[in-house]
């Protein structure tokens, strides 16, 4: 059995607010916003944690570095760029950050490359999957693992809503807190028509529909970062959308 949910607070999906044109010239970033790198094969962030690598949520912003190149940076003041005299493994020092050329290739994607290639990932290898795998620089030509996307960082809304019913359905593009009082269960099986749930723990992750259980009313109202990436998310048996969308036979 599948959940079908409509969404709570209209379509999710921004347009793309990308920083380079299709014709592949560069537009200046605006300095004091943050923007969102993901990585098209995996849906994965950009990110400059530890290194650069693929993660489920992060933000950076962009420097001019002149010549129509950039530097990739993060709130913490971490640069994508070379680690020493690897120059094929990523680093997030600023001593080695290095200036970007960033290059749309048609249907929304970019390249970004160094001195050495193109940022991009490895396949993942089995029961390693592209969640905190590393990316490097030397990636040669437009190959699929170095494809990303660019958009800006906006902020979006949703509301949580459990009425006297006790129960409600929930999906945000963005990690929320579970407030105190509030129970948020994946669901993972069902049998017979009985549900089996398995609680979350301090956090709802983004784009992870659950079932809310509370015994008494609850309403707030809570605003993050969009961090979704397509129309509708599944997670164990229930299936989030933020779009209107038709349910199919045999969902509910």
């Amino acid at each position: 059995m599948k959940c079908q949910m409509e969404n709570q607070y209209g379509t999710v999906l921004i347009d793309e607010n990308v920083i380079a044109t299709y014709a592949g010239s560069v537009a200046l970033p605006e300095a004091d916003k943050d923007y969102l790198i993901i990585h098209n094969a995996s849906g994965l962030f950009m990110s400059l944690n530890g290194g650069v690598k693929i993660e489920a949520a992060a933000t950076v912003k962009f420097e001019d570095a002149g010549d129509g190149k950039y530097y990739i940076a993060d709130a913490d003041g971490e640069y994508a760029g070379y680690a020493g005299n690897n120059t094929w493994t990523m680093s997030s020092t600023a001593d080695t950050k290095e200036a970007w050329t960033i290059t749309a290739v048609g249907e929304g994607l970019y390249t970004i490359k160094g001195k050495n290639g193109f940022i991009g990932a490895d396949d993942p290898k089995e029961n390693e999957p592209w969640l905190g795998s590393s990316c490097y620089g030397n990636k040669a030509g437009n190959i699929a693992n170095s494809m990303w996307l660019i958009r800006e960082a906006k902020e979006v809304s949703v509301t949580m809503n459990i009425s006297d019913a006790k129960y409600s359905t929930f999906i945000a593009p963005f990690g929320v807190t579970i407030p105190e009082g509030v129970t948020a269960s994946k669901v993972t099986g069902a049998t017979d028509g009985v549900l089996t749930l398995e609680d979350l723990e301090g956090t709802i992750p983004a784009n992870t529909p659950v079932v809310l259980y509370s015994e008494t009313e609850c309403e707030s109202t809570i605003t993050g970062i969009d961090l979704s990436t397509k129309d509708s998310y599944t997670v164990g048996l229930l299936t989030g959308v933020y779009v209107a969308t038709t349910a199919k036979e045999g969902w509910y």
